[in-house]
């Protein structure tokens, strides 16, 4: 072979390569920006479909301090249960107080939730201990107590009685309740303090209304 044809078949070999090198490249660098473009593409897509973005610092704060603050609420309505039923007071006076209780707490965890930082949502938690807290234990004294202010308000509500039958009517409650309550307060266990109560209730609710003229 001369010089001449192998300097020949030596340039072919070279384009050769340089056209295969340059070839690979722009694959390359194709691939690369698909790459790029599909991964820019997907983040609000993966917001879309539900896949887990970063989360910042923030967003992790406000989370657990509105968990923190609907379990301290869960917390205060427990203890407050828990009073309610160790009272002395009926089965549906019980059911009434634990009705509102959890009311106020469900109504205390929205606010919660509703929060938009997190200081605010431990302003919120702290609200509703506290009203959960308020709501009042009954107890037997308090519904004998109750039992005689609503046959008075009653007695005041006859159309046309004469203030005399209404103030003598209002003098018979009074002396039920005081029975009642003393019966109550004479009581050794606890049924003795419903039988009690029982009676002191039945007692003020047999008073006459005054008659109308």
């Amino acid at each position: 072979m001369s010089n001449k044809r192998r300097k020949e078949m030596f340039k072919e070999s070279k384009s050769v390569k340089q056209r295969y090198a340059t070839r690979k490249l722009k694959v390359g660098m194709v691939s690369l920006l698909m790459g790029f473009t599909f991964i820019f593409a997907s983040a609000p897509a993966a917001k879309v479909i539900g896949i887990p973005m970063t989360v910042s610092a923030e967003e992790v704060d406000l989370s657990s301090a509105k968990e923190a603050a609907k379990q301290s609420i869960e917390d205060a309505l427990n203890k407050k249960n828990k009073a309610i039923d160790d009272g002395d007071a009926s089965k549906t006076a019980k059911e009434a107080a634990k009705k509102a209780a959890g009311e106020i707490a469900e109504a205390e965890k929205v606010k919660v939730d509703e929060a938009e930082t997190a200081e605010l949502a431990k302003t919120a938690g702290e609200s509703g201990v506290t009203k959960v807290g308020e709501v009042e234990v009954p107890t037997a004294l308090s519904e004998a107590q109750t039992a005689a202010e609503e046959k008075i308000a009653e007695i005041k509500g006859v159309q046309g009685a004469s203030e005399e039958d209404i103030t003598a009517a209002e003098e018979k409650v009074n002396a039920a309740q005081s029975t009642a309550i003393e019966a109550i307060k004479k009581a050794e266990n606890p049924q003795g303090v419903t039988e009690a109560q029982t009676a002191g209730e039945e007692a003020i609710n047999k008073v006459a209304n005054p008659q109308t003229a």
